[in-house]
């Protein structure tokens, strides 16, 4: 009769879970369907155009002859590394770059979800758990929001802080207060490995990476929360795994002095660049100055911030129910303003950066806001002491340092950099969305549910507007992408890329100079322009630092003579030199007087090309008697 009475209910238990889900299998459709706006405008024509600048440099830097040189650091040598694992087809690197984005946005979601879960004692609706993953996923891709598609530092030290901040949300607030082996490995081989591939890409952002690391690591076992010997045990363990990454390193791809040396070059050649920002004191003096540009980029976060003692207060003192409204007023005009910012204002791509700074950060520090708001008003209230066991107000404190921690690693992506935080931060969205995320969970359920609705909507939005726009109207310094229709080499070996009329004809009138005065694959040669893309289109051979210039500053002569002394003399003087026709004759004799030859009396002009992009005019000299 019990089991009658069973299979006659199945069906209608079934359907009313079906009911149930309904609502998350359509948010979660919804939410990827967003998110894949971003990603489609990245993969699509993956083999179209390439920057003869900055993409440029990052080719140079995964060139085999490259693997003992240093551009920025060592990221060169593991993108080489990848490259040649795919076959030499820059399009193939495109395309694998963005999947690696999406798939270490996923742990960082499910990691910061949990964490908020497991402090709160609240499980997330099912439609909230959805849209959370794509929507972490959606804000990684904002990458591209500058549209350069080709993998470089940035590219590594985003993957490497995604997997930082799925280990940081473990470490903070772990499962249980049992100490397992599971939870320990997995921490620390996220921590460990995100700290490391960070490293690859840039070591500022590593080294401020650590320190976020370090810091949690210190005030975790305070919090009461989180057994101490569970963090020692996961801080020796992520120990380990850097100690396991760094053998592999000397053993697989270089060794000791040999890395050294090429990031002692690579130092010196930024600091020859712009000596006032590449020294330990310019560097915090650009970081503060950074974090302050990001911080101030909208008005609406200092209005919240400058009013927020005086509405915590007021705050206090109200009902409950009173509370929640006035909260939620708070939180969602911040979430929301992102999306404004960006759908009536992004012009799109590189003259769009200004205003790109500003909408990753302003759910951060809107949450922020919110989040200390909500602690304010529960450690003055019954709310706060009988939220004890975890549900509803117990767990906000360590919710709160967890999402600045957060905060932090995203501020660790462009740490380091000595042009506007501005062209570098829309890279972090995705770490801002789990700050954020993590940080609105630390408020009410009835404020908590509808503010992380709006902030998974918000990015997912942000996102799919940005990027395909960026694409259409002003992708990084190329012609646009229809434009791009005529197939060229311009990596050796490598499957030709589609490029427009400009920079074809660039390319084979410069092989064409070259080829009638006797160039030869390998020779070396020494850019002293804007579009290092010559090297790779003559197969020349660069000098070890990868940057003999660089004409922004004025520093061309100071920065071509340091890469000059770190090469063998008999190198310099064999090398061919590709200089800007408007550059003072002065200057260029500068920049080649540790050669030992007199420019223009030991050269002759073999070709005369005119660059893409800017129309520059590039003079292409040919050293006399070099054999």
């Amino acid at each position: 009769m019990d089991e009658a009475v069973v299979v006659r209910r199945s069906p209608a238990v079934a359907a009313e879970r079906a009911t149930e889900l309904l609502p998350a299998v359509a948010a979660g459709v919804l939410a990827w369907a967003g998110a894949a706006l971003p990603l489609l405008a990245v993969v699509r024509d993956a083999d179209r155009g390439v920057d003869a600048m900055d993409e440029s440099h990052y080719l140079l830097a995964a060139q085999p002859w490259a693997s003992s040189s240093g551009f920025d650091g060592v990221f060169g040598w593991y993108l080489g590394i990848l490259l040649r694992l795919l076959g030499n087809d820059v399009a193939r690197l495109r395309v694998v770059a963005a999947l690696v984005l999406v798939l270490v946005s996923l742990p960082a979601a499910r990691a910061t979800r949990r964490a908020a879960e497991t402090a709160t004692g609240e499980t997330w609706p099912s439609w909230l758990r959805a849209v959370w993953p794509p929507a972490v996923v959606a804000g990684s891709l904002c990458f591209y929001v500058v549209f350069v598609r080709t993998p470089a530092y940035n590219w590594f030290a985003e993957v490497g802080l995604l997997l930082v901040a799925a280990g940081l949300s473990r470490l903070v607030v772990p499962r249980t207060r049992a100490l397992r082996g599971v939870d320990v490995a997995a921490a620390a081989v996220q921590l460990g490995s995100g700290l490391a591939v960070t490293a690859i890409g840039k070591t500022t952002s590593a080294l401020g990476a650590l320190l976020v690391v370090g810091a949690s690591a210190a005030v975790v076992p305070l919090l009461g929360r989180t057994p101490p010997r569970w963090v020692r045990s996961v801080v020796a363990a992520t120990g380990l795994v850097l100690v396991v990454a760094l053998v592999v390193h000397l053993l697989a791809v270089n060794g000791l002095g040999t890395t050294l040396t090429a990031l002692r070059r690579a130092a010196g050649a930024v600091a020859s660049v712009d000596p006032a920002r590449y020294t330990v004191s310019g560097v915090l003096e650009g970081a503060v100055q950074g974090v302050w540009d990001v911080v101030a980029g909208s008005p609406g976060p200092l209005a919240l911030w400058a009013g927020l003692p005086l509405l915590a207060l007021l705050a206090t003192g109200r009902p409950e129910a009173e509370r929640r409204w006035w909260l939620l007023g708070l939180t969602l005009p911040g979430l929301v303003l992102p999306v404004l910012l960006v759908v009536h204002g992004f012009p799109g791509g590189v003259p769009g950066l200004a205003s790109a700074a500003g909408p990753p950060a302003i759910a951060a520090e809107t949450a922020l806001a919110a989040a200390l708001v909500a602690v304010a008003w529960r450690l003055g209230s019954r709310e706060g002491v009988e939220g004890g066991d975890g549900r509803d107000g117990g767990g906000c404190v360590p919710l709160v340092l967890l999402g600045a921690g957060l905060t932090g690693l995203a501020l660790c992506v462009p740490l380091g950099t000595n042009v506007q935080y501005a062209t570098q931060t829309p890279a972090a969205t995705g770490l801002f969305a789990c700050a954020a995320g993590v940080l609105l969970a630390a408020t009410p359920a009835r404020v908590r549910v509808p503010a992380l609705g709006v902030l998974a909507a918000t990015v997912v939005v942000l996102a799919a507007v940005a990027v395909p726009t960026s694409r259409a109207r002003a992708p990084y310094r190329l012609q646009p992408l229809a434009q791009q229709v005529l197939p060229r080499s311009v990596v050796p070996g490598a499957a030709p890329l589609l490029v427009d009329a400009e920079t074809a004809g660039w390319i084979d009138d410069l092989r064409a100079d070259a080829a009638a005065a006797g160039w030869r694959a390998g020779t070396p040669l020494l850019d002293l322009t804007w579009h290092p893309m010559a090297v790779l289109a003559l197969d020349g051979r660069a000098p070890a630092t990868l940057l003999p210039a660089f004409p922004g500053w004025g520093s061309e002569a100071d920065s071509a003579a340091y890469a000059l002394r770190q090469q063998d003399p008999e190198w310099g003087r064999r090398a061919w030199v590709l200089v800007p026709s408007q550059q003072p004759g002065a200057t260029t004799a500068a920049a080649l007087r540790a050669t030992g030859r007199a420019f223009p009396d030991d050269y002759v002009l073999a070709g005369r090309v005119i660059a893409p992009y800017d129309g520059q005019q590039q003079d292409l000299w040919r050293p006399r008697n070099s054999g």
